[in-house]
């Protein structure tokens, strides 16, 4: 997967308005390739976009949005792959579609501008690829990609203010008096060749970032003059004519790394022929000595020297000579990779899920690190390489104990070492449990109440006849407002949310109420000489009265306040309450505080005692209770409407 922080831009221009500017066959072949390698995870790791025949205005937005916004984590590559025109003062412009030769400064990219906004971008890196064609030779009948007087370095001339941090690049094609050539020759516009690919110049880029020979130091990453390098050397190979330039501001060490490469296997190099000689002695003693010089480069940091003279030792340990051979043995046991243990255990891990990998570290010269593989013994482990040793993992199927050998394999010899896991089925997720619906209350109809009437006397016997009753409009009798009595603060029970933040409380007050009753029963002090006990109610300190007054008061909180957080009463999370508890605790730690600065002043003569340790602990629960409560406390209920 590509990263963000990685972006790349290819311009690429093969088709001109102006007749003047040739069409050009490479550019299209230039982008697949480029694109491809600069995108590759494992090479570039770009996000590449790829911008085609634009106009000279839409060319200038582009260039300004992918340097700008950025952050000092970015690192920003731009490639052109077109025709490059100077003006008559030899300032170097990139052609674009809409380009007139004529009309250069309205019409095409000014190298200027490609330069302004590669210095005032905050990206950490930026590198500039112009593969450019240049107008001044193509009427010489053929496609040039430079010319006599390519101006580049002066273009870019302000990129030399770039700071220390900010590394910037600036690669091109050619130099003066040269060609930089589509295909493999200069071609004619009279005779286009068959065939399509990149140009020289972009077609060493690709190879040498495809194939990982531009890591020249090997070190698994490819900087920019790693990378220039390697195309020049490769350009030469293919003509005399072509040479490409480098300009590099602001570099991290001298280099601009752009790309990774897999570091490649080190390779023994020759000895010294001084070396050579004394290996190859006919007396004993040169090859004494010869044995003490091929065991220092053995342990030495150029590897390709280590792995020669590993070979010339251990070709040494078939020496007529016994102290020779002897010596040599010993040298070559010196480079035995070493591990602290030969058993690795990888702990329990879940079946059908990989395993967090173990390092186990290699100890051994340079030669070690470099030459270390690794063969499995059985399917289920998975084995990384790494710098420091190897990475051992496990990956099972099914659940059980699983033991099996890991072979290290380096320059200087192998090590077996023992692996074993064991491995637990999965656990399966446990169903959310169905709450029950909560029942919705019924509200039973309101009966309406008729006032009594004073009993009325019987009717006078005779027929029965029933009055009208007189239209008009119904009218209800209004109910008065129920009154409710008023509830005590003990009997308001605690809503579902704080059950649990009361009981917590309830058992941090009553052991706050323990300690306290302890530290009024056991001894402050101890006398060191007699062994005579002090109390909190003795005149320790001239201050014996502010011990129990303290400890009373907390004893008799902590007590209340848990009895009424245990039977679920929402006082304790009121403020005041709260308040109180708080004063507690700052005398409580007010007296702990006067009685640690007492035992301090006269440790010669007191020492601590089961009081101490039970104030110091009540001062601790009651703080804990104080912040609890407090971040649970109860909002101030609403005053009642007032009645109209």
């Amino acid at each position: 997967m590509a990263d963000r922080e990685r972006q790349a831009l290819i311009v690429v221009t093969s088709a001109y308005d102006d007749p003047g500017l040739g069409a050009l066959r490479a550019p299209t072949d230039d982008a697949e390739a480029l694109a491809e390698v600069l995108g590759d995870p494992d090479v570039g790791g770009f996000e590449v976009e790829v911008l085609t025949d634009p106009d000279s205005q839409r060319l200038r937005v582009k260039v300004e949005d992918f340097f700008a916004d950025r952050s000092p984590r970015h690192t920003l590559l731009l490639h052109f792959s077109c025709h490059g025109v100077k003006n008559t003062a030899g300032k170097l412009f990139l052609a674009t579609a809409d380009t007139r030769r004529s009309r250069l400064t309205s019409t095409a990219v000014p190298a200027e501008y490609v330069s302004g906004m590669m210095l005032a971008s905050r990206a950490q890196r930026a590198v500039v690829l112009l593969d450019c064609c240049y107008a001044g030779a193509f009427e010489r009948g053929m496609f040039p990609r430079a010319d006599t007087d390519a101006h580049v370095q002066e273009s870019f001339q302000d990129l030399e203010r770039t700071g220390g941090r900010r590394g910037r690049a600036v690669f091109t094609a050619s130099s003066a008096v040269q060609y930089a050539f589509e295909e493999d020759r200069p071609v004619t516009g009279a005779d286009l060749p068959a065939g399509r690919r990149p140009s020289l110049f972009t077609g060493s880029l690709v190879k040498g970032l495809r194939s990982g020979d531009a890591d020249r130091d090997g070190d698994g990453e490819i900087g920019m003059s790693e990378l220039a390098d390697y195309v020049s050397d490769h350009l030469a190979e293919l003509t005399p004519h072509q040479t490409p330039q480098l300009w590099l501001f602001g570099a991290h060490g001298g280099d601009v790394p752009i790309a990774r490469a897999k570091p490649r296997a080190p390779a023994a190099v020759a000895l010294p022929a001084w070396l050579d000689g004394a290996v190859h002695a006919t007396g004993r003693e040169e090859r004494l000595w010869a044995v003490e010089d091929l065991s220092t480069l053995l342990r030495g940091n150029d590897v390709g020297l280590a792995l020669t003279a590993r070979a010339a030792l251990a070709d040494l340990t078939h020496d007529d000579s016994r102290r020779v051979s002897q010596g040599a043995e010993r040298a070559l046991r010196t480079a035995h990779p070493r591990v602290a243990t030969d058993f690795v255990d990888l702990g329990t891990v879940t079946a059908g899920t990989p395993g967090p990998p173990t390092l186990l570290a290699l100890e051994g010269p340079p030669i070690v690190h470099a030459t270390v593989e690794a063969a499995l013994g059985v399917p289920w482990l998975r084995v990384t390489c790494v710098a420091k040793g190897v990475q051992v993992s496990a990956d099972v199927a099914e659940p059980g104990h699983y033991e099996g050998d890991v072979l290290v394999r380096t320059a200087t010899g192998e090590l077996p070492v023992h692996v074993g896991v064991d491995a637990v089925p999965a656990r399966r997720p446990r169903r959310p449990l169905a709450r029950p619906a909560r029942a919705t209350p019924v509200q039973e109809p309101s009966v309406r109440k008729t006032p009594e009437r004073a009993p009325q006397p019987p009717p006078a016997p005779g027929p029965v006849t029933e009055e009208p009753r007189p239209p008009g409009p119904k009218t209800s009798e209004r109910k008065p407002p129920e009154r409710r009595e008023p509830e005590s603060a003990a009997a308001v029970e605690a809503p579902p949310g704080r059950a649990r933040a009361a009981r917590l409380s309830a058992a941090l007050l009553y052991s706050a109420f323990v300690l306290a009753l302890l530290a009024l029963v056991t001894p402050i002090a101890t006398a060191t000489a007699d062994g005579r006990a002090y109390f909190a109610h003795t005149d320790v300190s001239g201050r014996g009265w502010l011990f129990v007054i303290a400890l009373w008061a907390g004893l008799s909180t902590a007590g209340v306040l848990g009895a009424l957080a245990l039977r679920g009463s929402m006082l304790p999370f009121r403020t005041p309450v709260i308040g109180w508890l708080a004063c507690v605790t700052a005398a409580t730690i007010a007296v702990a505080g006067q009685a640690y600065s007492v035992l301090s002043e006269f440790s010669a003569y007191w020492a601590p005692s089961v009081g101490t340790v039970a104030l110091t602990l009540t001062w601790i629960i009651e703080l804990w209770c104080c912040v609890n409560l407090w971040r649970r406390r109860q909002p101030a209920s609403p005053a009642p409407p007032r009645r109209g």
